[in-house]
């Protein structure tokens, strides 16, 4: 399929990730390596927490839950479970995922 040049610059500025996505598709972009995993260990969680996200940072496991006035961070002892600190979002804020980033959490 041929597309002319002026019609993805034109998309492009709409809607910039899925005009990327699209043109990827149109040139034919590799698709990824397909990965494989193992579950070494399960751990217990609270159920009442909504996990957004999970990251292994500083040899702590660092997750993030979300819900109006219910959002926090928290790092934790993957070795015995336990809470080592918390941090919690303002009520009015709804907490996503978490990653690291150049040595900081986001």
């Amino acid at each position: 399929m041929k597309v002319g040049n002026r019609w993805v610059q034109k998309i492009t500025k709409r809607f910039p990730f899925g005009a990327l996505v699209f043109v990827q598709t149109l040139w034919g972009a590799t698709a990824p390596a397909e990965l494989s995993y193992r579950v070494l260990e399960k751990q217990a969680q609270d159920p009442s927490l909504f996990v957004q996200g999970l990251t292994f940072s500083g040899g702590h496991l660092v997750l993030s839950t979300g819900g109006y006035g219910e959002s926090k961070i928290q790092k934790i002892d993957p070795s015995s479970q336990q809470v080592v600190s918390e941090a919690r979002l303002a009520d009015q804020h709804f907490g996503e995922g978490i990653a690291e980033l150049n040595g900081k959490l986001a």
